[in-house]
């Protein structure tokens, strides 16, 4: 064989063997890539554009990896109709339109039934304490009634009939209430102990269809169902020297919200037109500046609140319309400093993609929690 012929075939064999490596090497890694060749997954299947951080990424049981899924800052909580919730001992205290009560994380998981259904609930209040609550509801056979609930150990006392109105003292141990008997002649604002019921009468009146704020220690307010066409004036009620008068809140379709050391109030004019919201710190009152129900917002922090405030601006009679479903509400979130009257959007329409009514709104550092009037569903927020 001549010399020549040798380096070539020599040159063929490596160039082969360097054909075969090349192979073997694309082959194994395209297996330890995909996984075995039955289609099995052995390793991370990543999507084309996911970051190879920790960040994107959670280890689980057996060593898999599992993509986090960001949680979107509006989430639904519930699919019942709900009237009041609070949050209690880092849970969310629901009470539904069904007259049931639950218990759930704050992250809408850990349900738990408190109390089944068992009446049409209409409206809830809470003690600030959160041991006890109040609960307007229609019965079984159809008749208004008022039950208080411990809410610790889920015992029920339904109040007397001639009772109207019923409000908690800031402390939670007393109850103030309507006492009224047209046959008996009784018209009066009187009180209770919560753990052992008896009537106090307080003071005699002559008012009717009247709504009750426990707002100072010793003083009770006194305002008449909310309408345009009444020119209502907040009255004030000394329980300790059992004296009556008037106070510097009034204004035609008066509402009226208890926050920490303040009264919030809304107004309107004759006409139902110029919404306007003011807080008074039971010396003056600020107008705000803001075409917005009392009732649609919460105390934050003991400077700011937590609005919603509708961005279309919508005609009707105020609150009267409102509270007829004649008017609908697409929100916007904003934070109020009843201080400063500075004001700051905490989320608008384009952040929450959807066209709410927020009521009964309740806050936490991190998240707001509200009723969206148009489906009666739960709903947070994450601010």
């Amino acid at each position: 064989m001549s010399k020549q012929k040798l380096i070539f075939m020599t040159t063929g064999v490596i160039l082969a063997m360097a054909l075969i490596v090349i192979s073997l090497f694309f082959f194994l890694s395209k297996e330890k890539k995909t996984g075995r060749g039955d289609g099995t997954q052995t390793g991370t299947d990543r999507s084309v554009g996911d970051k190879d951080d920790k960040a994107n990424n959670l280890s689980g049981v057996g060593g898999d990896v599992a993509k986090i899924e960001q949680e979107p800052r509006l989430k639904e909580i519930t699919n019942e109709a709900v009237v009041k919730m609070a949050i209690k001992n880092e849970k969310i205290l629901i009470f539904t339109k069904k007259g049931r009560i639950f218990e759930l994380n704050l992250d809408g998981q850990g349900v738990k039934e408190l109390r089944k259904e068992n009446s049409e609930l209409i409206s809830v209040l809470i003690s600030s304490d959160l041991s006890n609550a109040i609960l307007t509801e229609f019965d079984n056979t159809g008749k208004l009634s008022y039950t208080i609930i411990n809410l610790s150990s889920y015992q029920e006392f339904k109040f007397p009939e001639n009772i109207f109105s019923p409000v908690f003292s800031l402390d939670g141990k007393q109850i103030a209430f309507h006492y009224y008997d047209s046959v008996g002649g009784v018209n009066a604002i009187a009180t209770s102990p919560i753990d052992a019921f008896k009537i106090n009468v307080v003071f005699s009146l002559n008012m009717y269809q009247i709504n009750l704020f426990w707002a100072e220690e010793n003083n009770i307010y006194i305002s008449h169902n909310p309408s345009y066409v009444i020119k209502d004036t907040l009255y004030k009620l000394d329980i300790k020297n059992k004296e009556l008068s008037r106070s510097n809140i009034l204004g035609n379709g008066l509402i009226i919200k208890t926050i920490p050391k303040n009264i919030l109030y809304s107004t309107v004019d004759k006409n139902g037109k110029n919404l306007n919201l003011f807080v008074d710190d039971f010396s003056r009152s600020l107008n705000l500046g803001l075409r917005i129900l009392a009732s649609k917002c919460v105390s934050f922090d003991d400077n700011n609140l937590i609005c919603a405030r509708d961005s279309n601006d919508p005609l009707g009679s105020w609150p009267d319309d409102y509270y007829k479903l004649k008017i609908s509400l697409a929100d916007e979130f904003i934070k109020v400093n009843i201080k400063t009257n500075e004001i700051s959007v905490v989320a608008g329409l384009t952040d929450l993609a959807a066209e709410l009514d927020a009521t009964e709104l309740v806050s936490t550092d991190k998240y707001l929690f509200f009723v969206d009037r148009k489906d009666g569903k739960l709903y947070r927020l994450t601010l």
